[in-house]
């Protein structure tokens, strides 16, 4: 074989499997969605929304050529919102009670409400290790929000917290704050 043989053959194996490459199908596409623009206060014109992986990968104009899909959905003109954030869970409470009737809510319920609302990260502010390490085999076999755990409460002596019978940093005084940043 010549040279330019070679060549020719190595230029269409090239293309073959760029060709290839191009043509396979995205995860997930969502057609006819209003996506949420922080910037402009607002939603988007109807778009086309690419998921791989369970990451966005694009967002195009709904009248662009569509790329393939293993799954398509038509939104409708529905909306999509980023997951929302909560700054201030205590897992494993049931937010109605902290008196002596105090209910346990098992973190599963606690991460699956979240989730159903949109809340896909969470901070919680102090919990029992118990709690914690329940909410780490969660993690290991099911969906869950983004865990973000906040560290030991500090509070006033005897304060919110406190009643359940967990430790906590004690506040004292202005001057003992420093220390306990350091234990934190």
């Amino acid at each position: 074989m010549t040279n330019l043989s070679l060549t020719l053959i190595k230029i269409v194996a090239s293309l073959t499997t760029v060709t290839s490459l191009a043509s396979q199908a995205i995860d997930l596409r969502i057609d006819n969605v209003r996506l949420y623009q922080a910037e402009q206060s607002n939603f988007s014109q109807p778009s086309t929304l690419y998921i791989e992986d369970g990451k966005i990968i694009a967002i195009t104009a709904i009248n662009n050529n569509k790329k393939l899909a293993d799954e398509i959905i038509d939104a409708q003109n529905k909306y999509a919102l980023p997951g929302f954030i909560d700054l201030h869970v205590h897992l494993g409470a049931s937010g109605s009670n902290y008196g002596k009737e105090f209910q346990y809510l098992p973190v599963e319920s606690h991460f699956n409400s979240n989730l159903y609302l949109g809340v896909t990260s969470i901070v919680d502010l102090f919990s029992f290790e118990e709690t914690l390490n329940e909410a780490k085999q969660l993690k290991a076999n099911q969906i869950t929000p983004n865990l973000f755990y906040a560290g030991l409460l500090f509070t006033n002596p005897g304060g919110h917290g406190t009643q359940f019978g967990g430790s906590a940093l004690e506040v004292t005084s202005f001057e003992a704050i420093d220390n306990l940043w350091q234990q934190h």
